[in-house]
């Protein structure tokens, strides 16, 4: 596969994974969860206990939340193909070097892998100089804001939770600079210079 066609493979991937978040949300975990935890290697020594089952009971409890973890999971995604789009053209160094490095779509890019790769917040190790996408640009003041909408307040154990828990547990979606189709549109734009500078073939 040439470059371009493994960053739509990519791109398709995440697709499909971010659809898939959004159909269980609208019709509820009745996916098989053996079929959904399928596993190599994990439960290879695992001493009895069977992690399909373990795993499950969380993912289980977490397809059954709500509208804003499914954001903010949706918008995770959309950063990690952000960061594999940015590792897959940092693939061959001496292109990335010769070709991609100076381009202002491509610096606001690798600044944002960083951030992702980094908890999810702008980190700066430089000031970011020409990072710039569709009029967007990256300033050294944004060091330390979010990158995607992150979940806060979340309660990860399935525990029920009494009403006292209950008012305190409601969780909220904190902004990040960037949305889950905002990571779409700067692919598609990554694509058109690849395939401007080094073609698709």
């Amino acid at each position: 596969m040439n470059l371009v066609e493994r960053i739509e493979t990519e791109r398709e991937a995440i697709s499909y994974a971010i659809y898939g978040i959004h159909v269980v949300e609208k019709v509820g975990p009745k996916a098989d969860l053996a079929r959904l935890l399928d596993t190599n290697i994990a439960n290879k020594n695992t001493e009895g206990k069977d992690i399909q089952t373990v795993g499950g009971h969380i993912l289980l409890y977490k397809l059954k939340s709500n509208r804003k973890l499914t954001r903010a999971a949706s918008g995770r995604l959309a950063g990690s193909l952000l960061g594999v789009v940015c590792e897959l053209l940092k693939d061959d160094n001496e292109t990335w070097e010769q070709k991609f490095s100076h381009i202002p779509e491509m610096i606001f890019l690798r600044h944002v892998r960083n951030g992702v790769f980094h908890g999810n917040r702008f980190n700066f190790h430089n000031a970011p100089i020409n990072a710039v996408w569709r009029g967007n640009e990256l300033t050294e003041d944004m060091d330390g804001e979010l990158v995607f909408p992150e979940l806060r307040g979340y309660n990860i154990s399935h525990e029920p939770l009494g009403p006292a828990e209950r008012r305190h547990a409601d969780p909220k979606i904190v902004e990040g600079y960037m949305a889950t189709g905002d990571a779409f549109a700067l692919v598609a734009d990554i694509i058109e210079i690849v395939k401007r500078e080094i073609g698709s073939d």
